[in-house]
């Protein structure tokens, strides 16, 4: 069975480093996930934030994002590059980052008032 990684978000930067002793914790505050860990699935529940997914290929890691606007305008992109960097050793130039689907401009129902 593989265990599934589903925090809650604080709509911030906090990162969980997802380790082999910790993959039961239940429920925990996270809007960055981390891992080197196999047979292991990050999720993140999303609105109108934006996933992000950052994989380092050379050092078989990830880090997974929520990141609203919030997140965003407090580094949340820097802080998971930096995390990366602490606890698997990588390097920018070695990561490759995806931009999930989220909200634009046009989803928003508001009407310009005269």
């Amino acid at each position: 069975k593989i265990p599934v990684i589903l925090p809650t978000h604080e709509h911030a930067t906090r990162t969980w480093l997802v380790t082999s002793e910790n993959t039961t914790q239940i429920e925990f505050p996270a809007d960055i996930l981390l891992t080197k860990e196999k047979q292991v699935a990050l999720a993140h529940q999303f609105a109108d934030c934006v996933p992000l997914l950052f994989v380092d290929r050379k050092r078989k890691s990830i880090g997974f994002a929520h990141a609203g606007w919030r997140g965003l305008t407090m580094g949340s992109v820097q802080i998971t590059i930096l995390s990366m960097q602490a606890n698997f050793g990588s390097h920018p130039e070695d990561l490759w980052v995806w931009i999930g689907p989220c909200i634009q401009k046009a989803s928003y129902g508001f009407e310009e008032q005269p």
